[in-house]
């Protein structure tokens, strides 16, 4: 665990996080964000993000300093398997039509813009 401190001088502008999935129990999830490109990934994707959460988003910055005190997929994201997929880097489109295919109505909604 030593080594965990090490990490920010290799990633300067990284966050990390460890969380423990309720759907896993005994496991741990280990992530480690670049900040700069999770906002732009939050921004690019920011009506998808708005939607789920129901909450209007600034930028990703508001939803990393959220995860500072929760755990930022099973919490702040909500363990929403298209957003989490979305930041973890599938790809918005991907993401949608994986959760489509498990019937997701709000799939339908946000891919056809409304």
């Amino acid at each position: 665990m030593e080594k965990l401190g090490e990490i920010p001088a290799l990633f300067p502008s990284a966050r990390i996080w460890g969380e423990s999935p309720k759907c896993h129990p005994g496991s741990v999830l280990i992530l480690i964000a670049n900040e700069d490109r999770f906002n732009d990934v939050v921004n690019k994707n920011k009506r998808d993000f708005e939607e789920v959460l129901s909450v209007e988003i600034i930028d990703g910055l508001q939803l990393l300093g959220e995860a500072k005190n929760r755990p930022l997929i099973h919490e702040v994201l909500k363990a929403h398997q298209a957003l989490a997929g979305i930041v973890l880097g599938y790809g918005r489109d991907n993401c949608w039509v994986y959760l489509g295919k498990r019937g997701g109505l709000l799939y339908r909604r946000i891919l056809r813009g409304g």
